[in-house]
């Protein structure tokens, strides 16, 4: 609803948005920071000293977390992302003829955020019988 109303909305002014997908300066650094392993050897699973099993448990949690928040979390942020940059753009860069129709901006506004929003309510319906299903 809250997508319906801001897209009609923002049809009604017609207000177009410009790209902002250019490439930035640098990249992502995905060099995971080396660190003193002494008395363990990772690939023989020999151990110079005791601990080598919590060391590799800990390193293993490690590289884990660090995919997890270096790697899936921002690629979800970059979808939603595109998601809502595409849903803006289909109603404020094309011309629909909304510019001071309330009608149209409604329409328009409403058919595009039912498409853009209705896969992730089915996804969020699906897991919920999935998680419910006995």
């Amino acid at each position: 609803m809250i997508w319906g109303a801001t897209l009609s909305y923002l049809a009604y002014r017609h207000t177009p948005v410009e790209d902002d997908l250019r490439p930035g300066p640098g990249g992502a650094d995905l060099n995971l920071p080396s660190g003193d392993l002494s008395g363990c050897n990772p690939a023989t699973g020999a151990a110079a000293g005791e601990g080598c099993a919590v060391v590799l448990g800990v390193l293993l949690v490690v590289v884990v977390a660090w995919i997890l928040i270096q790697v899936v979390l921002p690629l979800l942020a970059f979808v939603v992302y595109l998601l809502i940059y595409s849903m803006l753009s289909q109603v404020l860069n094309r011309d629909h003829g909304c510019k001071g129709s309330v009608a149209r901006s409604l329409g328009w506004g409403w058919l595009w955020a039912t498409i853009y929003t209705a896969p992730l309510a089915l996804a969020v319906w699906l897991i919920h019988v999935a998680a419910t299903a006995r």
